[in-house]
Formats: structure tokens, C-alpha cells, sequence
């Protein structure tokens, strides 16, 4: 029997996590694309979420409440997050090259 990951043939990868990422992985958690790996890649773990700028400034939201946690939502998704910076794309041997973030303790 193949593993789940030997039967993905493509992988769709996304840097950073701005609105369209976001929307494409909670569409993806939702209804996953057979044979397609979803790799997301962001230098922290939470992303902002900049529709809620105005309400926290009108003191309607706590700063905590404008973030989005993007490795629990990777998770839900069957997405692979990984916590780094892409640098640099070798496209010819298709070869993302990723600068790792530090992990604090306890996350």
C-alpha cells in the first residue's frame, strides 16, 4: 500500500500568509485538490489579519484577536507549514532554498 504523500504528484507552494493564502488553505481544508501537496511557508506561526486593523483601532478587537494562527490552520488543511523565509528559487532543480526561524520555547 502507498503512503498518502508517495500519491501526491505536484506540490503547490505558498510564501507568506496574506489574504488569498489564507483563503486558499481554509478552500483546501474544505476540499482538498487530489494528488496536490499544500506547502505553506511564513516566517511565524500567526499571521495578521489586516480586515481587523479598523475594529482594534476603534477598540472593538485585542491585538490578540487580529492574528490567525497559520500552523493550526496548515494542520486542519493536511497543509506541510514550514516557519522560514524563502530566499532564494532554483528553478532548474526545483529547489525552494528557506531560511529556518528560530522556534521559541513552548511552541
Amino acid at each position: 500500500m502507498r503512503s498518502k504523500q508517495s500519491l501526491n504528484r505536484h506540490s503547490l507552494v505558498l510564501v507568506g500568509a496574506g489574504h488569498s493564502n489564507i483563503a486558499l488553505i481554509q478552500r483546501f481544508a474544505m476540499d482538498p485538490l487530489d494528488g496536490v501537496r499544500l506547502v505553506v511557508i511564513n516566517p511565524g506561526s500567526t499571521a495578521p489579519y489586516s480586515g481587523m486593523l479598523p475594529g482594534f483601532l476603534a477598540g472593538q478587537y485585542s491585538a490578540s484577536d487580529m492574528f490567525i494562527d497559520i500552523a493550526a490552520l496548515c494542520r486542519q488543511a493536511g497543509a506541510r507549514f514550514i516557519r522560514g523565509s524563502l530566499e532564494q528559487v532554483d528553478a532548474a532543480s526545483r529547489i525552494l532554498n528557506i531560511r529556518h526561524q528560530a522556534l521559541p520555547v513552548g511552541e
